[in-house]
């Protein structure tokens, strides 16, 4: 069955999230203090790992293997996080 689900994001650069394959990211926003990220999901899929990455704004975005696809802005009081999803090389 697809449903929407969110996932709670730390703070913190790098970060993986289970979710089953083939997961569409929808946003990511504030919700109660706590920075969530929405996919539309198939939950009889078997899950996959999502790789999250975080950078305030004017932080360096290191280069390296895979692309980064910008999912959102989200702003938490004076600190601003721009969020992409890491996909590696290999499934581009």
């Amino acid at each position: 069955m697809r449903r929407v689900f969110n996932y709670p994001l730390v703070l913190k650069q790098q970060q993986e999230i289970e979710m089953p394959a083939g997961a569409k990211i929808l946003s990511v926003g504030l919700q109660s203090g706590t920075i969530q990220l929405w996919a539309l999901e198939d939950d009889s899929m078997e899950h996959a790992t999502v790789f999250i990455e975080l950078y305030g704004t004017g932080h360096s975005i290191p280069t390296g293997p895979g692309q980064k696809e910008f999912i959102g802005t989200v702003t938490n009081g004076s600190l601003v996080w721009h969020i992409f999803e890491r996909v590696d090389a290999d499934r581009l």
